[in-house]
Order: structure tokens, then sequence, then C-alpha cells
């Protein structure tokens, strides 16, 4: 009887939880809190057999649906994906290999258009969407503005980097450049790296003299909430957002958060000289880069991340880990710092979906329902989860100190990591009112309850991705 009784537990808990471990522990402390409630509330007996019998038929219940799951066909990309989805899926693949791809109507050429910017990808998709263009219409020429701002962009940020390390060379400060440009030297056209702003590390001692530094020479706050350091802090010169960082944000775990610092201040020690268009800058070198890249892409996981992030990745594991550096140097560092799954599903996923060139079985053995739903997840969210609408209220209301504050968040719809500051008395009441609204927004977007359900069901099924690329903390 209580085998039979604990079965659908161990469904219900492993249909809730990626990791088989973390459902047996859940289902034997239920039932242990169960015969331990019989035992203080005397209404009955405290026996070891019943707690053996409760976690066992939990187990069963867990491998039943382990059974369901390994039987339940995985579907292929063509029908988890849209026709558009695919159709953006080879134009990624043929940019990045070098071939063509036909466009059949203005209507494809307008979405090609359009999701190639909401992932950020413009630059490496240009020349070969460029030519495949049916219509030298409106959204063509737009493309074509785009890229020559996008190029425009990337050499005014690199010239206001070069002014920006001279001048805190100048005044004794070393810095070291993240990202953005330590990130596009991989490409094989760096221009076609899509950037934003700038990012540099300076050491934790110097980090307050430097944010002091910059703000008394042309720098101010692009936030006002920020009014005292954190581990990185945005700036804005000359129009452009700089973010001077004292340490790499992105792991919770003490061991490995000092593993990967320690790699980063021995390679702050001995930097590489990077020369690009023109311009010479410090950047780390390639192991620590490369950690950088990878927990650049695990942070987007949680706002939004595109084909951008993992393209950075693939483009450094195609020169810097193959097989053979994998086993010689990789592999313990992903482990010691936590990324081994990560870095094994995002290189699987590059594999897969974009045709990397090179041979890395290291990453194989990963989960393929895994890969595919990262690749519907990519789709969902876009840069910065900028094709998540929905999100922008919730984000901002998480960013803001104040109901002012949030109001004007609203308005400006922003995007990133937002994380709550000191929690306010009406933050509660509020959170539960933004709630309900939200719900109601969906509902009226949706139309149907269906529907909503199954937008409901996507967000469990993106959380046990999370779990399995070891999200949770």
């Amino acid at each position: 009887y209580n085998i039979m009784l604990f079965i659908p537990m161990g469904i219900l808990t492993k249909w809730h939880r990626a990791s088989v471990k973390q459902a047996i522990i859940e289902v034997f402390v239920a039932s242990l809190i169960i015969e331990t409630g019989q035992l203080v509330l005397s209404i009955g007996l405290f026996e070891i057999c019943d707690l053996i019998d409760n976690t066992v038929g939990g187990i069963l219940g867990i491998v039943i649906i382990m059974v369901i799951d390994r039987m339940r066909k995985i579907d292929s990309i063509e029908e988890s994906l849209s026709r558009h989805n695919i159709l953006f899926l080879n134009l990624l693949k043929a940019s990045l290999n070098g071939s063509k791809i036909i466009i059949d109507s203005e209507e494809d050429q307008a979405y090609l258009i359009q999701e190639a910017i909401e992932q950020a990808v413009v630059g490496i998709v240009f020349d070969t969407l460029l030519s495949a263009c049916v219509a030298r219409n409106s959204d063509y020429y737009r493309l074509i503005a785009y890229k020559m701002k996008l190029d425009y962009v990337f050499k005014d940020n690199l010239k206001t980097q070069q002014e920006l390390i001279e001048d805190l060379n100048a005044a004794g400060y070393h810095t070291v450049i993240i990202k953005r440009y330590a990130t596009a030297i991989y490409y094989k056209n760096p221009l076609s790296r899509t950037i934003g702003d700038i990012d540099f590390l300076v050491s934790k001692g110097e980090f307050t003299d430097v944010v002091k530094y910059l703000l008394q020479h042309n720098c101010l706050y692009r936030d006002n909430n920020y009014t005292t350091p954190d581990h990185h802090i945005p700036l804005v010169k000359n129009n452009v957002l700089i973010e001077p960082h004292c340490e790499v944000a992105g792991l919770a775990d003490i061991k490995e958060k000092i593993t990967v610092q320690n790699l980063i201040d021995n390679s702050m020690e001995s930097p590489n000289v990077i020369r690009l268009e023109g311009n010479e800058f410090i950047a780390l070198d390639d192991i620590s880069n490369g950690l950088i890249i990878l927990l650049h892409a695990r942070s987007h996981m949680n706002n939004g991340i595109g084909f951008r992030q993992l393209i950075d990745w693939m483009m450094f594991v195609e020169k810097h880990i193959n097989d053979e550096q994998f086993n010689l140097v990789w592999k313990e560092i992903f482990e010691k710092t936590g990324l081994l799954s990560f870095a094994k599903i995002i290189t699987n996923f590059c594999c897969e979906y974009l045709y990397m060139n090179g041979s890395f079985s290291w990453c194989e053995g990963v989960n393929r329902k895994y890969s595919a739903q990262l690749l519907e997840y990519v789709f969902e969210q876009g840069n910065f989860g900028h094709k998540i609408a929905d999100a922008r209220m919730s984000r901002a209301f998480t960013k803001s100190n104040s109901l002012s504050d949030y109001a004007r968040q609203v308005c400006e719809s922003g995007y990133g990591v937002m994380k709550v500051n000191e929690a306010k008395f009406y933050h509660v009441p509020v959170a539960f009112i933004i709630g309900l609204l939200h719900c109601f927004m969906v509902f009226t977007k949706c139309g149907r309850i269906k529907e909503y359900l199954a937008k409901r069901k996507k967000i469990r099924r993106n959380k046990r991705l999370f779990q399995y690329l070891s999200m949770y903390e």
C-alpha cells in the first residue's frame, strides 16, 4: 500500500527535477516528514519499514517517468521549430561556412533581417543575407544602414577604448580589456562581431580609485542607482557605455570563484598584446579569456541568450579546445570551476546546429533533448531577451529602488540581469499586484487558457534545462 501510494509522488518529483539524486532525496524527506508527523501527533506509528516502502515507491515513480521519457522519441528539429526558425538556422550555417542560401519571398527576407538584428548577428550573416535578398525594399536598405552603423560603432568605440587605456595608463592604473573586443579577435573578420560597450578589468585594490578617476575625467554614472562600487560599474564616456570590472561574476561557489580569479590574476601578470584595426590593447591569456566568454554566455541564460553569445564561444573553441587541448588543459579547469556541463552542452549545440569545424568528441554524450531545448530557448529569447516583451515589466521592478524609479524603469523598458536591491516593505504587495497584471496581460494576449498553460509548461521545461546546466546554485 505504501509503495503504491508514493509512486505518484515519485513521478511528480522527477517531473520537476532534472537530477535523479535530487528527486530521490525529496521523496525520502517527504516520507520522513510524514512518519515523524505520525509520531509527534500520535496518529500512527513511526516505522522504519514504512519509511523504506515509501522511498521505494517514490523510486519506482521516478523510474516510470524516466522510462516514459526514454520511450518518447525526441521530435525532429523540423517539427519543434517554425519554418522561419529553420530558415534562419540555415542562414547562420551558410554564413559561417561561406556558402549561399535561397530566399523565396519578401516575407522571409523581412523575417531574416529582423531576426538577425534581435540575435545581434547582423555582421556575421550580412554578406550572405544581402546577396540572397529577393527585393530591394525598405528592409533591404534597413539591413545596409544597420551594418554601416555597426561598423561605425565598432571603430568609434575602439577609438574611445584606446583613449581610455592611454588615460588610465598615464594615471598609473593597469587595465586589461575583456569580453567585446577581446572576443572579436577570435572571429575571422573581427568587424562581424557586434560591439555594444567597452569592458575592462582592473585589480580589486585599484577598482575604487579607477572609478573615482573616471568620474573626474568626463565619465558619468549610467544609472543613478549606482552610488557605491560593485564588481562592475556602468559608466558613460563620449556617449559610449564603459564598464570597469574588479572581478568576474557568475559563480556562486567560493572555491570555483577563487579558482577562476586566480587564473585571471596570473593572466594579468603576463597578458597578451592585441592589435586590432590599427589599435593596440592588453587582453588576458587565452585560457582566462575563454573562461570569461563561457561565463558571459552562462550569465545570459538568465536574461536572454542569443546566437551572438553562442557563436562567441564557438569561435573560441574552434581555435583553442580540440580533443587534445581539452584532455591536456581544459578538462581539469572545467571540473574545478564547475563549468564542465555547461561547456559540453553549448559546444555540442554548436557542433549539431551550427556545424562547427574540428574534432570535438569531448562534448559528445550530451542529452540531445537539452540541445534541442536550448535551441528553442535561444529563438524565444534573442539577445538580452529583446524578444520577450512580457519580462520587461518584472525586470524593471526588480531593478528599482522606489515606486517612482520603478515607473521610470517600465517606461525605459530596461533589460539585463536585474537584482533586487534593499527590500522595501511595499515590495511584496506591489510584486503581487504586478504578478496579477502580468497574468492578465498573458491571458489577454493568448486569448485561451490552453495557450497560457502551454506557456507555463515551457517555463517549467526551461527550469529543468537550467538545472541540467547547473544554473541553479
